[in-house]
């Protein structure tokens, strides 16, 4: 039985580690957080009286456009991980026309024809502990690679003779001593921070592709995808802001780009508030992020009040638009904020639009994820295209692996 290594356990990841299981390999997975699903995943708070909010940090909902996609989404809907969501969303001009009390005047924004806004359910972690636990993947979670090793042989120049090893440590416990993991017959990446050179600054490390002389070529491809940095506000009110709309896109403003009812949503707690997520535009995002050290290392005392400055700027912004829609209408008493950052939250270009990822046949390396496919719409088209990604990467190491098999010596 073939093993493979998938490093990343966002929805590419885990959906071609999912398919590779279905197809007989032995597949481990490695994550550097705490859980999976990457920017599928859910933010749970519990305050202080015990009340339990959940916010859809990072995607907010997502559309399907494709056969195939619609396939493995048809399998999420019936197996209670994803519903439709019909949440009526808005766009409204910071700097258009105002009704005669003064508000800001709100077009609804319909979905596209023949096309569902989709959410997990009851929350959007729900998918990747799906795919999990239906396909019995396993994952190392909180276990960062710092480095990888790739052996040839002399059978290497027809598609078969490497293999591979990767040196992994605790991303909590960094003073514990690293572990060999393998060998594997092939590394399929779906985590961009493998190639990243932003491993050195965060972690005094290089990347762990860049060890690797002979990948080059995929890890400059790789480092070179263009990518949006943005920060999003997690927010709870005590009772439901009184506006009719679920979701709105903003124009024109200098902070907000859009924000979402996450509480309207299907499957989501009745009693716990009215929970919402603001996303701020990409300058607003990048004048946060010049606001502190780049050598503020991520949980450190430091970098926890940055986010809370951060996170009381953001807030001043969402109750500006809200009072927009709102003139004159005190907002409810707020019970919780937070800010937090994606990294690396939407690519600006595909970089394997035919084939869907990236392939080095000969090393038995192939890289997947939201930034191999185009989107059918942006931001939300992000999913499907990482789905359909990771399901491209599977076809093509089973393809990889079977070619190698059958050069193994006949005993």
């Amino acid at each position: 039985m073939p093993k493979v290594a998938v490093v990343g356990s966002g929805v590419a990841g885990l959906t071609c580690a999912s398919e590779l299981v279905k197809r007989g390999f032995d597949v481990s997975v490695f994550e550097q957080g705490r859980g999976v699903g990457g920017r599928m995943s859910t933010r749970r708070v519990t305050l202080e009286d015990k009340t339990e909010l959940q916010f859809d940090h990072g995607v907010s909902y997502f559309t399907c456009s494709s056969p195939h996609f619609q396939d493995i989404l048809a399998e999420w809907v019936e197996a209670g991980v994803v519903a439709p969501w019909e949440g009526r969303i808005g766009i409204m001009d910071i700097k258009g026309q105002k009704d005669r009390d003064g508000a800001v005047m709100i077009v609804d924004k319909e979905a596209p024809v023949g096309r569902k806004r989709y959410v997990g359910h009851p929350k959007m972690s729900s998918i990747g502990s799906h795919i999990i636990s239906s396909s019995g993947v396993k994952v190392h979670a909180g276990t960062r690679v710092t480095g990888a090793q790739l052996s040839m042989d002399d059978k290497s120049a027809h598609g078969g003779g490497a293999t591979w090893s990767l040196t992994t440590r605790s991303s909590n416990k960094p003073t514990q001593p690293h572990v060999v993991e393998g060998p594997f017959s092939a590394v399929v990446v779906a985590d961009r921070q493998f190639a990243s050179n932003s491993n050195v600054f965060m972690y005094g490390e290089v990347a762990p592709i860049e060890t690797i002389l002979d990948v080059k070529s995929m890890a400059n491809v790789l480092q070179t995808v263009g990518n949006v940095s943005v920060f999003v506000l997690i927010v709870a009110f005590e009772h439901p802001v009184d506006i009719p709309h679920d979701g709105m896109l903003v124009e024109n403003h200098n902070v907000v780009s859009s924000f979402y009812r996450d509480s309207s949503k299907p499957g989501r707690p009745a009693a716990s508030g009215d929970q919402w997520v603001m996303h701020a535009g990409v300058n607003a995002s990048k004048e946060y992020i010049n606001m502190v050290s780049t050598s503020c290392a991520v949980g450190s005392e430091e970098y926890e009040k940055y986010l809370i400055g951060v996170a009381d700027k953001m807030y001043d912004a969402f109750q500006e638009v809200l009072l927009e829609i709102l003139p004159g209408t005190p907002l409810p008493p707020l019970l919780y904020k937070q800010a937090h950052r994606w990294k690396s939250a939407f690519p600006s270009q595909a970089v394997a639009p035919v084939d869907g990822c990236l392939i080095d046949d000969s090393k038995h390396l192939v890289a997947c994820g939201d930034f191999c496919f185009e989107p059918s719409e942006r931001p939300f088209g992000f999913v499907e295209a990482a789905t359909l990604s990771g399901r491209a990467a599977a076809i093509k190491v089973a393809e990889i692996c079977t070619r190698a098999q059958a050069l193994e010596p006949k005993l």
